[in-house]
């Protein structure tokens, strides 16, 4: 339902490596929260979905991962459009881009050795670093959107200290299932596979490769 409902303002997921588990219940509740309030039939359940969405959050932020940032970004979202949380997005979104800072992802695509990071592995193939790229976006962009209409900093870093790609397209994303274990799909794939790529079509990218975000 999340893919049918959400994605498509907030595409952070990757659907065919999405698992919903008891492991991860904080991710799949706040899936679920999100996705009830955009469906008619599930509407009235949202509210409760999204308490235990943020109880079960919160619990997490002591040993954060990937799927607390995920679900802190999904929890902004719910709450900045329901008029009965609205005021609480601003400290859930301060909550996210604390975890952004502390997994280091605002420069994960720069070009100097990367310190160890004590929080977040590292990724093992392209399409993982593809999903860490695509929250660390969506962050900065909450936190800009934020800041314009509240008319308060968030606190965000020069644009001078973002060193990001752009994403590809969901396409190329989530047909790399098939590509495993190949490390990365511009730079890595053989060219037997650079046809049927572009065929899939890569918007957000030039001459085959990412371009670079540069915020304003």
């Amino acid at each position: 339902m999340f893919f049918q409902q959400c994605h498509a303002f907030i595409p952070i997921l990757h659907e065919p490596t999405t698992v919903l588990d008891d492991q991860n219940i904080h991710l799949t509740l706040s899936m679920f929260a999100l996705s009830a309030r955009h469906d008619t039939n599930m509407k009235a359940k949202s509210e409760t979905l999204y308490l235990l969405a943020k109880q079960t959050t919160q619990a997490t932020l002591l040993n954060p991962d990937m799927s607390t940032l995920i679900a802190l970004l999904l929890l902004t979202v719910y709450e900045i459009g329901h008029p009965n949380t609205s005021l609480h997005a601003w400290t859930t979104l301060g909550s996210a881009l604390s975890v952004v800072s502390a997994f280091h992802l605002l420069r994960m695509d720069d070009d100097q050795p990367h310190r160890s990071n004590r929080w977040l592995p590292e990724a093992k193939d392209w399409v993982e670093e593809e999903g860490r790229r695509r929250a660390a976006l969506m962050a900065i962009s909450l936190a800009r959107w934020s800041s314009a209409i509240q008319g308060r900093d968030l606190g965000v870093v020069l644009a001078s200290d973002i060193d990001l790609r752009l994403p590809v397209s969901d396409e190329i994303w989530f047909a790399a299932v098939w590509l495993h274990p190949l490390a990365d799909p511009f730079f890595s794939l053989p060219n037997m596979f650079r046809p049927d790529l572009r065929k899939l079509g890569a918007e957000s990218t030039r001459d085959g490769h990412h371009q670079q975000y540069r915020p304003v």
